[in-house]
This record gives structure tokens, C-alpha cells and sequence, in this order.
């Protein structure tokens, strides 16, 4: 695994996983934080970021 975010005073990280690859090369991803149940596993580092945007911005749908 990659660790591909610090923060000092996160309670979050972003993990790159070079074992499990796209087709199109992207490593999986996950985001692991002491409020979620465990990994949140992506294919890709693009969905990750995609879908914390979507949280960001309230869309849930």
C-alpha cells in the first residue's frame, strides 16, 4: 500500500493498493476513518476523488 495522505490531525487516509490495477493502469484505492465500518475500497483513484467531491457538494444521489 501507498499512503498517498497525512495530516496531522486527520482522522482519515487515502491508501493506494498497487496489487489490484485497472486495465487502464489506476490502482485500487480506499479511504479508511475511524467512523466508517472499514475500507471504503475504489477501483480507481478517480472514483475515490469523485465521490468525496459528491459528498462534499451534498450530492448523495
Amino acid at each position: 500500500m501507498l499512503k498517498i495522505s497525512h495530516t496531522p490531525e486527520a482522522l482519515d487516509v487515502y491508501l493506494l493498493n498497487p496489487r489490484i490495477v485497472t486495465p487502464d493502469g489506476e490502482w485500487e484505492a480506499w479511504h479508511l476513518a475511524h467512523w466508517l465500518p472499514g475500507a471504503v475500497r475504489y477501483r480507481s483513484f478517480w472514483d475515490l476523488m469523485n465521490d468525496e467531491y459528491r459528498n462534499f457538494r451534498g450530492d448523495h444521489g
